[in-house]
Formats: structure tokens, sequence, C-alpha cells
């Protein structure tokens, strides 16, 4: 399977690069926390935010019991994305 690819700043981004490091949580790429904004903005930019939901989802269990505060957890998974403004609801699954 080809990942998608955007040019951003003349240069390539492969948001599969963007994984989350654990325990800090934070991008493998960018050093950001995770998810960080290239990241997020694929996932905006290619799935409608109930098939974030259900991916960001998949992650909680996870980052919940190496964070252990239930706010961190739901502004890094899903704050984010519920509150996005100016954004269309997402494209093509």
């Amino acid at each position: 399977m080809t990942r998608p690819l955007r040019r951003v700043a003349d240069r390539v981004v492969r948001p599969g690069d963007h994984q989350p490091h654990r325990p800090g949580w934070w991008c493998t790429r960018c050093d950001a926390p995770w998810p960080c904004a290239t990241y997020r903005d694929h996932l905006l930019d290619t799935l409608d935010r109930g098939a974030i939901t259900s991916l960001m989802m998949g992650w909680a269990p996870q980052m919940l019991a190496e964070f252990g505060e239930e706010r961190v957890v739901h502004d890094r998974l899903y704050a984010w994305h519920l509150h996005s403004v100016g954004r269309p609801a997402g494209g093509p699954l």
C-alpha cells in the first residue's frame, strides 16, 4: 500500500512517518507532542471525524495507562479534531 504524500515547503511529507514514540508520546519524526500537527492535518484531509475518533480510540487505552490523566488523553487524542474550525468534515475513507 502506498502512503499518500503531500508537498510542504518543497519537501515531501509522509504522514506515516509521524508516529508516537512511547512512553512520552512524542512524534518520532518531528519531536512534537503526538499526534503532531502534520499527522493531524493528514487525518483531517483524508478521514471524516468519525473515522478519526475511531482511530484515536485505538490509542486511548495505551495513552491513558502511560499518562494516567483522562484530560491529557482527551486533549491529545480528541479535542483537536472535534474543535477544528474552518476545515471540511474530511475526505474519502
